[in-house]
């Protein structure tokens, strides 16, 4: 089984985060397998479903999880990735639903 609390602590330390780490999933979450509360920089981890899943599965949620975390807290190190979101979605045309080929 992995041990989430020392992966957690590992990228906390490599990224500079200051983050809380709890496994008392806030209500209304309680069957997800994890979130991220950017309100009160915590991140929440359901033990119960993260112990039953596959240990691929929990790594992909335990990863996805720290990465808004990642995100909210030092959005400059994403700077590139969003310029590439946002370039994309200029392409949408929300009015009509159609994606335009043209610059």
């Amino acid at each position: 089984m992995l041990n989430i609390e020392r992966i957690v602590d590992e990228f906390f330390k490599e990224n500079g985060l200051e983050t809380r780490l709890s496994f008392n999933m806030p209500i209304g979450y309680e069957t997800a397998f994890g979130t991220y509360d950017v309100t009160i920089n915590t991140l929440f981890f359901n033990d119960d479903m993260l112990s039953e899943a596959p240990e691929f599965e929990t790594l992909f949620f335990l990863f996805h999880e720290l990465r808004h975390a990642l995100q909210y807290n030092f959005p400059e190190k994403f700077e590139n990735e969003k310029r590439i979101f946002e370039a994309n979605f200029e392409l949408f045309d929300y009015e009509n639903h159609t994606i335009s080929l043209q610059h």
